[in-house]
């Protein structure tokens, strides 16, 4: 909820992440044993909920969000670039 008591997020996840970073506009999300990103700002989804763990950050290859993420799916790793 916004600062004008606007609901930005919907209430369907069961986590929001926001404690990594505060200098990007962007949380990691939980909805049941998924993970995905969503926009602080409009609260649209970035990336699905469809990854097996948290997404890790390390900020050096995103540029226009400024990270990049490590995903975990079926028991493998990726990145999102």
């Amino acid at each position: 909820i916004n600062r004008e008591g606007e609901t930005v997020l919907p209430f369907r996840y069961n986590k929001v992440d926001q404690g990594w970073s505060y200098s990007t506009a962007i949380s990691v999300v939980q909805q049941d044993d998924k993970y995905g990103i969503v926009s602080r700002e409009n609260g649209k989804e970035i990336v699905a909920c469809k990854y097996d763990a948290p997404i890790e950050f390390n900020d050096t290859y995103l540029p226009e969000l400024n990270v990049t993420a490590v995903v975990f799916q079926n028991k493998k790793m990726g990145l999102i670039l």
